[in-house]
């Protein structure tokens, strides 16, 4: 599979550099966001191939970033994840349910797993 541009989306700095140079070291190029309203500028300027999200963040939270993105570019692949899958709310499981997902914490090895199987046409 050739190298994807994924755009990674979390507030916690940690978590989003970790993500980050686990997908560089696989050859993938990486845009990062702290939240949602910074992705979704992103994604207006930025082509990429793949959004990864976490879904609890301030400002605009996953789901409601996945269901703007989606309805802009319905064709973009997502994954989301969370340390809180069992906590979704009823709308955050609505949009997010039918989406690949990532429990946190995860290894580097099931990162580029969910990312390759959600990148494959």
């Amino acid at each position: 599979m050739r190298p994807k541009a994924v755009l990674v989306v979390d507030d916690e700095d940690s978590v989003r550099l970790v993500v980050a140079r686990t997908l560089e070291s696989a050859g993938h190029r990486v845009v990062q966001a702290e939240d949602g309203l910074q992705a979704l500028a992103l994604l207006a300027t930025t082509p990429v191939d793949l959004l990864l999200t976490d879904v609890r963040m301030p400002i605009l939270g996953g789901a409601d970033l996945v269901r703007q993105a989606h309805e802009r570019w319905p064709a973009l692949p997502v994954v989301w994840m969370s340390g809180f899958i069992a906590h979704l709310s009823d709308v955050e499981v609505r949009v997010l349910q039918p989406l690949p997902s990532l429990p946190k914490p995860f290894a580097p090895e099931r990162l580029l797993e969910a990312v390759a199987a959600a990148l494959e046409p």
